[in-house]
């Protein structure tokens, strides 16, 4: 027994010394050390002139992460900015594998100041033990409004992951952004879709490519209609004078000629005037007739006054009569009393019927004054309604006579038009002749344009409730939508090699409320420009000028690299890059505008065809009063002019950039000094560390060359070890054999 405890307590006393010596265990793989690192930045939204507010800005979701094991230090750290308004931090949190309570979950709400929003995570952990680190932010979810524009994100369980154990470093993010979804209305406020004209709206209806209701769309054709064929009536009536002034000089020589068309300028003057005497007539009924109704109002309101005063005045007189009576019964009693207290009653009982009956007698000769004056009024009323209806009857003849002699005019202007035309048709020639035959069939073109124009006025809708109807699809269409983004960004080395990698899938791209190509993130980049280069059509349609905003849509570009092997210093390293999806359209300040087509619709109505200087053509009075209608509309329509001073809202976007890192070395080294193989200068988004520490903690303290003569040392005590062992057991022998021979 006591052999054995020696020869035990030598062995181990021997191999104490060798462990003591050597830093790595004599068998098995040596322990690595590594750094991981990872920053995301999930949301960050930046809005300007927004309608009440001004600018606001706000970011979701800012977080870093670090693990390393570096320096026979493991050490872990994570960092999470929850939500951050303008230069505000709302929920900022750490962990750290120096202190194991900060390990927590989190949630943050935030609403106020025209952002709301909430963030929460199931874990957000950093710890250590003697060989690994980890750094963990587990089942992060998100959403954030602000303004208008909402935006969500979410990370799945370990979706942040920065991990280094004794023979791999890995940094690791899962993540799904969106959707983020942008509407016409969303950049322009809602006051300046209800200053756009007529004209304005149907642009940008077109430029949307928005499919209206049936009966929507019936009623914009209609106008459409309208318009299309104002303009091709004035283009007719444009070629008929052309062809009119082509004929008067080629027969304005002609002595017949001449002479017929004296004539017809005559009539036509004639003509001319008998209108205007007609115009000034129609005015003089209109203002007799406003006169007629105010002077019937004025007797209805003195016949009212008369049978109030009337009325008064049969009050008086009643209640004059009962006190006549009263005043008879007293005195009656008064005459045959006996007791000379009832006596005293009754005589001041007949005082007071007295004073009534002179108060009475004074208001009934009030009452019957202001009857008279009520009857009048009523007969200067009456006096005045006949008066305005001998203005009406006065203003009828007048009317009747500027017919009549409208009616003369033009018979005698037709009679000398054909007279004209004959004068002309005995001229002769080609010429002559074609230049008649045309100007018969423009005639009979502008007969039919009227006959359509007229057909069309009569269906025009309620233009204002068309506006209102227009203004509210506007404020729902959609310009843009990027569905949920998927991502998987990871770097991982170990003591072989290290590599990137990144996943990456858009779904549910719409432009303009209509689907385009998805896929991974590269096939994607085509489609973002697309969508970039149609949101910037449809706001060139807006009345800016020359100041169409550049749309920007992009991003989602991927970097990834790592070595093939260990360098010199037996380090390998991977790194995965995903950069944000950013959406930037820029705030532009809204113009005055005219709308061109309504102004040319007035003009062309109340001038083109009022005034058409035609023979045998003329306005219908249907025809008349729908063109006064559609004109009292057009111009009750907004021009434009409100646009002024007024902005669209701009919205810089960004979701998900994310970077990870990885970095391992199987052999520990003497660490060069300013070296850090985990970090890369060029990328601003590793500038510092997430925890505040200093990016080197401390150098290894071996190189490769110092550890094989100290493995070879402890070798080699081991072995004298064992050595010393097998001559103890041969002397403990010897011992033993002396002892039995004894």
């Amino acid at each position: 027994m006591s052999r054995r405890k020696t020869l035990i307590g030598t062995f181990v006393a021997s191999c104490m010394a060798a462990f003591m010596v050597a830093p790595f265990p004599a068998a098995g793989a040596p322990v690595g050390a590594g750094k991981a690192s990872t920053k995301i930045n999930l949301v960050d939204i930046k809005l300007d002139s927004v309608p009440g507010i001004g600018s606001l800005r706000a970011a979701l979701g800012i977080a870093a992460s670090e693990a390393t094991t570096e320096n026979n230090d493991p050490f872990a750290h994570i960092t999470l900015d929850a939500i951050r308004v303008g230069d505000q931090i709302v929920g900022g949190q750490t962990a750290s594998s120096d202190d194991p309570a900060s390990s927590k979950s989190v949630s943050f709400p935030l609403n106020g100041g025209g952002i709301s929003g909430a963030v929460s995570a199931a874990e957000m952990s950093a710890t250590a033990t003697d060989d690994s680190a980890r750094a963990v932010l587990s089942a992060l979810s998100g959403a954030i409004n602000i303004g208008p524009l909402g935006m969500g994100t979410s990370i799945a369980d370990n979706g942040v992951l920065s991990e280094v154990t004794p023979d791999h470093a890995t940094s690791r993010v899962g993540a799904t952004f969106g959707p983020l979804e942008v509407g016409l209305g969303d950049l322009l406020p809602r006051e300046a879709m209800e200053a756009l004209p007529l004209s304005a709206l149907l642009e940008l209806i077109d430029g949307l490519d928005i499919e209206l209701p049936v009966d929507l769309a019936e009623q914009v054709q209609k106008i459409r209609d309208l318009l299309s064929t104002l303009d091709e009536l004035e283009s007719v009536v444009a070629e008929l004078d052309s062809a009119q002034e082509q004929l008067r000089e080629l027969t304005q020589d002609d002595p017949a000629v001449a002479a017929v068309q004296a004539v017809v300028d005559s009539a036509q003057a004639a003509l001319n005037d008998a209108v205007s005497d007609l115009a000034a007539a129609q005015a003089e009924l209109a203002a007799a007739q406003s006169e007629v109704t105010a002077a019937q109002a004025d007797v209805d309101q003195a016949n009212a006054a008369v049978a109030s005063a009337q009325s008064v005045m049969d009050q008086k007189n009643a209640a004059l009569a009962a006190a006549a009576a009263a005043k008879a019964a007293t005195e009656s009693q008064l005459a045959v009393c006996g007791d000379p207290a009832v006596c005293s009653a009754l005589q001041a009982q007949l005082d007071t019927i007295n004073a009534q009956i002179v108060t009475l007698q004074s208001e009934v000769v009030a009452a019957q004054q202001a009857v008279a004056a009520a009857q009048d009024a009523v007969t200067a009323a009456e006096a005045d309604l006949a008066a305005a209806n001998q203005a009406v009857a006065d203003a009828q003849a007048a009317i009747a006579t500027a017919q009549a002699t409208i009616d003369a005019a033009q018979a005698a202007l037709d009679a000398a038009r054909a007279d004209l035309e004959t004068a002309i048709a005995n001229v002769g020639g080609d010429v002559v002749q074609q230049l008649l035959d045309l100007i018969e069939q423009i005639r009979t073109q502008i007969d039919s344009l009227l006959e359509t124009i007229e057909t069309l006025m009569a269906q025009l809708p309620d233009l204002s409730v068309l506006i209102d109807e227009l203004i509210s699809l506007l404020d729902g269409a959609p310009l843009m939508k990027i569905g949920e983004i998927v991502t998987f960004v990871e770097a991982i080395a170990d003591s072989r090699n290290g590599q990137g990698s990144v996943g990456c899938s858009a779904g549910g791209i719409e432009v303009l409320g209509r689907p385009v190509a998805g896929g991974s993130c590269e096939q994607v980049a085509g489609t973002l420009r697309q969508v970039a280069a149609t949101v910037q059509g449809v706001l060139a349609d807006l009345p800016i000028g020359n100041a169409v905003p550049t749309v920007t849509v992009g991003g989602l570009d991927s970097t990834t690299n790592g070595s093939g092997g260990p360098d010199a210093d037996g380090m390998t390293s991977g790194m995965a890059r995903l950069t944000a999806l950013q959406v930037q359209i820029p705030s532009v300040a809204l113009s005055d505008m005219v709308d061109q087509a309504v102004a040319e619709a007035i003009a062309t109505l109340t001038e083109t065809i009022e005034s058409l200087p035609l023979e045998g053509i003329g306005v219908s009075e249907v025809l008349g009063d729908a063109i006064d209608q559609v004109v009292a509309q057009l111009e009750s329509l907004p021009t434009g002019e409100a646009l002024s001073g007024l902005r669209t809202m701009g919205m810089d976007a960004v979701l998900g950039g994310i970077t990870s890192r990885a970095s391992f070395q199987a052999v520990p080294r003497e660490q060069t000094p300013g070296r850090d193989p985990g970090t890369d200068d060029g990328d601003p988004t590793t500038e510092g560390s997430p925890s505040g520490e200093p990016q080197n903690r401390a150098p290894l303290p071996f190189t490769g060359s110092s550890t094989s003569l100290v493995a070879a040392l402890a070798l080699w005590l081991v072995a004298a070890g064992m050595l010393l062992v097998f001559a103890g057991d041969r002397t403990v022998r010897r011992r033993e054999h002396a002892d039995i021979q004894m």
